[in-house]
């Protein structure tokens, strides 16, 4: 399977205990970033679980197939494909059934339920790396949910990598709270190609490349 070219990168955001927050506007790219951290992690043999509260997992793993094969998503999507690309689709299924990960779908869920599953997939040993997409979508149950996360990590010695959005044309919403490690805003026109991370705490920027056909993101060395 080929590289992500975040795995140099995604190092700063899967250290062990470390809850991670990236925010974005609508329709810049989170689930397609989020995906990138998920397979980031299954190169290095880690396991990972994405937690999506917005797209279903069949969707989720059209898009995956998409950033691993190249092949655009349109055509996975439609089911529109050349002999040559159904071939290389079957030879990228059959790569990423060796790499371990989970995608559990979940509709509007409580704090509590994320909780429980992530601490039930962790104990089954295939937890390592979670991303959340998204934060909003949890509902807090009158707790900080970005205090118990943070305490989830540490506890369970994983890796949480929180998405957020954002409302269009805010720019940056900063949240300040001491149990974020990592804070970063990813921006992106909508019709462009290239994109940023922008670090919210020392406002250092990242470039990154994105294919709209794939949705794939490029770490710009």
């Amino acid at each position: 399977m080929g590289k992500t070219d975040l795995v140099s990168f995604e190092q700063v955001f899967e250290k062990k205990g470390n809850l991670s927050l990236i925010e974005a506007e609508p329709s810049v790219g989170k689930t397609a970033l989020g995906i990138h951290f998920l397979l980031a992690s299954v190169e290095k043999d880690e396991q990972a679980i994405y937690l999506s509260f917005e797209f279903d997992e069949e969707k989720l793993r059209k898009r995956i197939l998409s950033v691993v094969s190249q092949i655009e998503l349109r055509k996975i999507e439609k089911d529109n494909l050349s002999e040559e690309e159904s071939k290389k689709i079957a030879e990228t299924k059959a790569d990423l059934a060796l790499y371990r990960f989970t995608i559990e779908d979940m509709i509007t869920p409580s704090l509590s339920e994320v909780i429980a599953l992530i601490e039930k997939i962790h104990n089954e040993g295939k937890a390592e790396v979670v991303i959340i997409d998204y934060l909003e979508l949890i509902k807090d149950e009158g707790k900080d949910i970005i205090k118990e996360l943070k305490a989830l990590a540490e506890r369970l010695e994983i890796a949480v990598i929180a998405l957020q959005p954002i409302p269009r044309g805010s720019g940056e919403v900063i949240i300040d709270s001491p149990f974020i490690d990592n804070f970063y805003c990813l921006k992106r026109k909508r019709d462009s190609n290239e994109a940023r991370l922008v670090n919210l705490k020392d406002k250092k920027d990242i470039k990154l490349s994105y294919d709209p056909k794939t949705t794939r993101f490029r770490f710009e060395r």
